[in-house]
This record gives C-alpha cells, sequence and structure tokens, in this order.
C-alpha cells in the first residue's frame, strides 16, 4: 500500500491505476504493472512475503520442542489446547504405545498425583497453523497427532490431511486487501 501511496512510479508516468493488479497467493502479494510492449507483458513492481516460519509436519520432535511450536506456530483452538494438555501429563517412563490401528492411539499417561492409565491420544485434531499473512485469520487444517517412544525420550508429531489451505489463504488475503480505500480501483486476484 505504501508502494502504491507514494506513487513514486506515478511522477515517472509509470503507474496508472487503472491498468495495475495485485495478485495475492498464500505468503507473496505481488503488484503487477500495465501491460507493455508487443507480447503485453507486465512487470511485477514489488513483491510482499509474509515471513512467517512454517511449522514441518511429518517429524518427531521431543515434547518440549513440540509444545513450544504449537504455542509459537499455531494459532489457540480447543483442539490446540487439548494436545498441549495431553502432552503436560506424558512423562519419559510412562509412554507406552498400548494401542495403535494406524489412525487413533492410546498412550499411558499421568491422570493424578500418582496414578496413570491408558489415555487416547487425541487425533485428528484441527488447528490453526500461523503459515500466511497475520493481518488474516489462518485457514484451518485436520492433522493426525502421533506419538512414540524414541531412545531420548516421548516424541510427538503432526501429520496434516491434505487440503488446500493455500487457495483458502490467498482468499482471505485477497478480501482483506479489498477492503483497503487506498487499492480501490485496482483488480485485485486471488
Amino acid at each position: 500500500m505504501d508502494y502504491i501511496k507514494d506513487a513514486r512510479d506515478a511522477e515517472a508516468g509509470a503507474l496508472n491505476i487503472a491498468s495495475i493488479q495485485i495478485v495475492c497467493g498464500s505468503q507473496t502479494v505481488e503488484l503487477i504493472g500495465a501491460p507493455q510492449g508487443e507480447r503485453r507483458q507486465r512487470d511485477i513492481m514489488a513483491v510482499v512475503e509474509a515471513g512467517v516460519v512454517p511449522y514441518r509436519f511429518g517429524q518427531y520432535r521431543d515434547l518440549e520442542t513440540f509444545r513450544v511450536d504449537l504455542m509459537t506456530l499455531f494459532e489457540e483452538t480447543e483442539d490446540r489446547n487439548k494436545v498441549l494438555s495431553f502432552i503436560s501429563k506424558i512423562s519419559d517412563n510412562n509412554v507406552r504405545t498400548s494401542e495403535d490401528d494406524g489412525i487413533s492411539q492410546t498412550m499411558t499417561a499421568k491422570i493424578g498425583l500418582a496414578s496413570f492409565a491408558e489415555m487416547p491420544v487425541p487425533s485428528p485434531v484441527l488447528l490453526r497453523p500461523i503459515r500466511t499473512f497475520l493481518e488474516v485469520a489462518q485457514p484451518e487444517g485436520v492433522f493426525l497427532f502421533r506419538m512414540r517412544k524414541a531412545q531420548t525420550g516421548p516424541e510427538a508429531a503432526l501429520f496434516e490431511i491434505q487440503t488446500n489451505w493455500q487457495r483458502e489463504a490467498s482468499i482471505r488475503v485477497r478480501d482483506y486487501l479489498r477492503k483497503v480505500p487506498e487499492l480501490q480501483g485496482i483488480t485485485i486476484l486471488a
């Protein structure tokens, strides 16, 4: 927006609001200039990136790293809180997969001061990873939450069930930009 407001290229005659476009992606927004030349090609005048640190799905992590990732790389949801609560009850000496059918798991977890019980691992879970511009609501996704016992202690991982979150994020970015008064008259695509 600042680039358009400053209109520095307009002084040179290159910025015509009616002929430029903004193209929104899930993690980038491009300001595209007017068609030029024999082939009517457009120049990319500016690119803005979301700059978010993506969570690496499908990789097991120790519980402390997993906890920090959940708290910093995901927006708060009911299911995120369930997973955080569940892993807080797991300790190195009581991780034992008692049942695993490939989708759901049951683990031994602490339920009182000194008692343990079999508890189902909350899975699948509905989470909102931070993976697009912070100005828009993050798209939700469904994930399998899995745990395993490793030599260094318990580990947890999230496996993404494929969704089209990129398309949803692009549309949210487009809708956000369409509400910006300074961008009225510019074609905004997702």
